[in-house]
């Protein structure tokens, strides 16, 4: 993949080869370690118990019906925006987040792979054609949001083991270059 393409989806683990792949699978290892592991379990539970409580307060409180699939939409968008992102977030109180976490979504859709096959066999009809993976939109809404949280958390002297957590330590160890790491917030 040319980084000229897609910035942001040509530095991800799928699409590294050889030395990058190395480099990045290598400052994430920390990631999936066991103690991480455990330490975002908790993290999933209490997106666990924030769905529970919807979920009850629509049965008992409300009466109300719902969609499976709205629920578990909901919760797996709380567990990414708190394992990381590092946001404590109901997806019920900010719509916002959710929707654009769902837009997120649409790059596995027929449209999405549409454009990876493009990408990938046409690249320069790709770039003349201005298509992009993920919307501008939904990339500067993430961008300025962790850059945002990676600078309260340097400010503040916030560790909380997520994957914005590592993606800090490498940047202030310089082991790696992580495309949102490295931008300002006025690029956001």
């Amino acid at each position: 993949f040319d980084v000229q393409l897609d910035r942001l989806y040509s530095q991800t683990l799928p699409v590294l080869k050889d030395d990058k792949w190395r480099e990045m699978r290598g400052c994430m290892n920390p990631f999936f370690a066991l103690k991480s592991i455990k330490e975002m379990y908790k993290l999933m539970m209490e997106s666990v118990d924030i769905t529970l409580e919807d979920l009850i307060d629509k049965i008992t409180v409300k009466a109300e019906s719902f969609e499976s699939k709205h629920i578990f939409a909901r919760y797996t968008v709380n567990v990414i925006a708190s394992c990381c992102l590092g946001l404590e977030i109901d997806s019920n109180d900010h719509l916002k987040v959710c929707e654009i976490a769902l837009q997120l979504t649409n790059c596995f859709g027929f449209r999405g792979k549409m454009k990876i096959i493009l990408m990938t066999l046409l690249p320069k009809a790709y770039r003349a054609l201005g298509l992009q993976l993920v919307g501008a939109q939904t990339k500067n809404f993430f961008k300025k949001i962790i850059i945002e949280k990676m600078k309260f958390r340097q400010e503040k002297k916030i560790v909380r083991k997520d994957m914005l957590q590592f993606m800090l330590e490498a940047k202030q160890n310089d082991e790696i270059k992580f495309p949102l790491c490295h931008e300002t917030t006025q690029e956001a």
